[in-house]
């Protein structure tokens, strides 16, 4: 896969430390979210909402370089950057790492995390995230 994790980790603290108190810029979030559709493609989410989501913004960023993602696209993005490195932290093998991504689980209401994703709803997408964080 092209997401290298190192670049996806980076990503993620740049812009979880944007997101509360520096300037994130337009160009940094269509580099994150070009990570995060080779992300939703390793998880097998191409033909999701989600992954729609974020090809449709960033042809609209591609198309004029004026247009602002919404802060919504954003925590977006930097949940699920945060979602794939926490899980390459868990699980070193992509197999395990699919697997836990595609099987339900109990506190989240036996929901699949990929489910949810796939979604494309902030706070179904928060709620993998705060699961796995509280996993580490």
């Amino acid at each position: 896969m092209d997401t290298d994790i190192n670049h996806a980790s980076e990503l993620y603290r740049t812009f979880e430390l944007n997101r509360e108190r520096l300037q994130l810029t337009q160009e940094k979030t269509a580099k994150a979210a070009k990570v995060v559709i080779n992300i939703l493609e390793f998880w097998e989410l191409k033909h999701s909402p989600v992954h729609s989501l974020f090809k449709e913004e960033l042809s609209k960023y591609e198309l004029s370089s004026e247009y602002e993602f919404s802060d919504e696209f954003v925590f977006a993005a930097s949940l699920i950057l945060g979602i794939y490195a926490d899980l390459r932290k868990l699980f070193l093998q992509d197999a395990h790492h699919i697997e836990w991504i595609n099987s339900p689980h109990k506190h989240l209401e036996d929901d699949q995390p990929s489910k949810l994703i796939a979604s494309g709803n902030a706070k179904h997408i928060e709620k993998v995230r705060d699961f796995i964080k509280f996993s580490l």
